[in-house]
């Protein structure tokens, strides 16, 4: 077959996931669920308006009511939960590269990881932001390494697909 762009014409194989990115695909959502645990106990405890939004200085610039924090969880734990049960279908992910059968199983392999690396930065991300919120401070560095992590995970990852073909 020549290269495929089209998912459903794809390849349908099941690479092997090793130890590891199984050990983090699980504790990425453990860590959202349980970020999330943290925000809703705190909900109680919290003042009626909390800081919603930081600006590049990492200080509040913008306030509201206390149930933001509770929509940020469950966004964070969709997206978690989401990147999870994504990671285990690369088949239907957008490649840069096209998908043949001599590639398919490398490339799947380095989707699947891609994805479930991205959660590890994304929590950090979440750390930092219920952390500033839930204790009415500035967002720390946390957030950038966060940012950075993030940025590192994508690059890296679409560098590794492009050697994977």
């Amino acid at each position: 077959m020549v290269g495929s762009t089209m998912p459903l014409d794809r390849p349908r194989l099941a690479p092997a996931t090793d130890a590891t990115i199984k050990w983090i695909r699980h504790a990425g959502v453990l860590a959202a669920l349980g970020l999330a645990a943290w925000a809703v106990v705190a909900y109680f405890s919290l003042p009626l308006v909390i800081p919603v939004h930081f600006g590049i200085s990492g200080q509040p610039d913008a306030y509201g009511h206390r149930s933001s924090v509770l929509w940020l969880a469950l966004v964070f734990v969709v997206l978690a939960v989401g990147i999870a049960v994504m990671s285990r279908h690369p088949r239907l992910f957008n490649y840069p590269v096209p998908v043949t059968d001599e590639n398919a199983s490398r490339l799947y392999r380095e989707g699947e990881r891609m994805l479930v690396w991205l959660l590890v930065p994304l929590q950090l991300i979440f750390f930092a932001v219920l952390q500033a919120v839930l204790l009415n401070g500035a967002v720390t560095w946390l957030l950038w390494v966060g940012l950075a992590a993030l940025l590192v995970v994508i690059f890296a990852s679409i560098v590794r697909m492009s050697r994977a073909a």
